[in-house]
């Protein structure tokens, strides 16, 4: 069985790099906000597309997750000057927890497994994921057309 690499493999070490550097300058012109959540799940992707459990996420075909957990969000920020267009997320440390037991699963299952993030009702994220992270802090990609203050309010409001 071939499975079809995720377009955004490269993606997913950025999408998930961990940093504990923040741009350095005026914070008027960054947004941000304290509190809120990520729902996150473990999927896979699918080999057969036409099956009716498999969902597109990101341009990505996987299966749909059955459950999502969520992960509290401490606080999360958006500097517009920063070229990489990234949420900074500092969760909190039940949210810490949830994203490092499903970044262990997701990493321990193999090359088809990934990491999905929903911020409301949007499923945006699907990212493999090469490792345990075992952190608090993780930059999220923004795609292209996103628009940043949008995707913090989605994070306040769940």
């Amino acid at each position: 069985m071939n499975y079809r690499k995720p377009q955004l493999a490269l993606m997913a070490i950025v999408l998930l790099a961990l940093s504990a550097c923040s741009s350095a300058g005026d914070t008027e012109k960054t947004l941000s906000i304290t509190g809120g959540t990520i729902e996150m799940a473990a999927s896979e992707l699918c080999a057969d597309t036409t099956n009716p459990q498999c969902v597109s996420v990101g341009g990505q075909v996987l299966l749909a997750p059955s459950e999502y957990r969520s992960a509290s969000v401490a606080s999360a920020a958006f500097d517009p000057r920063n070229a990489a267009r990234t949420i900074d997320v500092k969760f909190d440390t039940a949210g810490a927890r949830v994203f490092r037991d499903l970044t262990a699963e997701v990493s321990s299952a193999g090359d088809h497994a990934l990491l999905v993030m929903k911020f409301g009702d949007k499923k945006m994220v699907a990212v493999t994921v090469p490792e345990v992270i075992d952190r608090d802090q993780v930059q999220i990609a923004l795609p292209p057309d996103e628009d940043a203050h949008q995707m913090l309010e989605l994070i306040r409001r769940t």
